[in-house]
């Protein structure tokens, strides 16, 4: 398991160990760092790619931190260009109001949702651009 954590200084970093609240403290500026995300599974590590993306963090800053902390995972992080030419057809989904499996990845076409509300997401794209096997792979 890894453990992601945003410096009060600006950027973030891992551990592969859950850091004591003495690590993150600074002593300086009496500031502490935050534990952001535990990663064991593939689906843990695509909700914090949304995550870090919903929070404004640069795509290429994104890959950077993924490539780095996970070298051999091919992961497919899509940028907006490639997020904005994914969106479905309209005409190619249904209309779901009170859709609640798709935002979380799973229901209606076995994992791909299809109701025109998810399928207008980053997450839809981010999702859907890596084979359901990454999602349940364990990266401890």
């Amino acid at each position: 398991m890894k453990y992601f954590y945003k410096s009060h200084l600006g950027g973030i970093y891992s551990s592969d160990y859950p850091l004591e609240h003495e690590d993150l403290y600074c002593d300086q500026c009496g500031d502490s760092d935050w534990l952001i995300a535990s990663i064991r599974t593939g689906c843990d590590l695509l909700w914090f790619i949304v995550e870090l993306y919903q929070e404004n963090y640069g795509i290429e800053y994104i890959r950077e931190i993924i490539a780095r902390e996970y070298p051999l995972l091919d992961i497919k992080i899509p940028n907006i260009d490639e997020y904005e030419a994914h969106i479905p057809d309209k005409d190619d989904v249904y209309y779901d109001p009170y859709c609640d499996e798709c935002f979380y990845m799973v229901g209606h076409n076995e994992h791909y949702p299809s109701c025109v509300g998810c399928t207008q997401t980053y997450e839809y794209a981010l999702f859907t651009s890596n084979p359901p096997e990454l999602w349940e792979m364990k990266l401890d």
